[in-house]
């Protein structure tokens, strides 16, 4: 699956004295290991952006998105500067480790948790047997932590607003970790296969694995006790795998 990603930002305008003005662009990734910004309405692609060795696996736009940032399974984490059309920044995981989710989190509470504190933010990059975690400043990395679920991980997401990391495996694992104790874990499983997806929207987690039955999880976390609750279970998939969830904010 090529990864999108959707959002805001401002190119650089061709005269100094023309302001800057809020563009709806999509980030997609190709085939051709080219990461590509496109105008969301016209369709025009303004920026190409070639370096990476193997596929694409995760996208993002930082900040008011003068930059943006791509994970790839050639075990790197790039990040590039949209106004220069050129890679500026790039994060390498040990042993050359394949990137299959990122995750960029710049929330003073985690920061300090990790060890990160006044930095602008960290990275995290997940791989299939585990996570290592980036300063923003300087590369260095700052933590790396196994997942310990006996499969590997295909699918992560974060909750600012609790500061929590959920992870989906292949063995149907969702392992759910506070950022301030990585090592320690809460463990469910609906089924045995494989959680393709997640998405935290609020206090609720979108789980969606390759035999369907997609569920919305409530989530509450209470120091770093984590309770899971059924919300809601979307019946009438129960036949279709759930290969992505998004959330719409508006």
């Amino acid at each position: 699956m090529v990864p999108l990603w959707r959002g805001e930002f401002s190119l650089s305008p061709s005269r100094r004295d023309r302001p800057l003005t809020p563009t709806q662009v999509v980030l997609s990734s190709s085939s051709d290991l080219s990461v590509r910004i496109w105008g969301a309405k016209d369709g025009i692609n303004p920026r190409t952006f070639k370096g990476h060795t193997r596929a694409v696996t995760a996208l993002g736009i930082i900040g008011v998105g003068k930059q943006i940032a791509s994970a790839s399974l050639d075990g790197t984490v790039r990040v590039w500067d949209v106004g220069q059309n050129k890679e500026i920044r790039r994060f390498e995981l040990e042993k050359k480790a394949g990137v299959q989710e990122m995750i960029l989190v710049d929330e003073p509470r985690p920061l300090a948790a990790l060890g990160a504190e006044g930095e602008e933010r960290v990275v995290l990059a997940g791989t299939q047997s585990g996570l290592q975690v980036f300063k923003w400043s300087d590369g260095d990395r700052i933590a790396s932590v196994e997942w310990g679920v006996g499969a590997n991980m295909v699918s992560m997401a974060y909750s600012p607003q609790h500061g929590l990391l959920a992870t989906g495996h292949t063995n149907g694992v969702i392992a759910l970790r506070m950022l301030e104790s990585l090592e320690g874990k809460t463990m469910i499983r609906r089924n045995e296969a494989s959680v393709y997806s997640l998405r935290f929207d609020r206090s609720d987690l979108l789980v969606g694995t390759a035999a369907g039955l997609p569920a919305r999880l409530s989530i509450r976390v209470e120091g770093e006790t984590v309770d899971v609750g059924l919300r809601e279970e979307y019946a009438g998939w129960e036949a279709v795998g759930v290969e992505t969830w998004d959330v719409s904010v508006d």
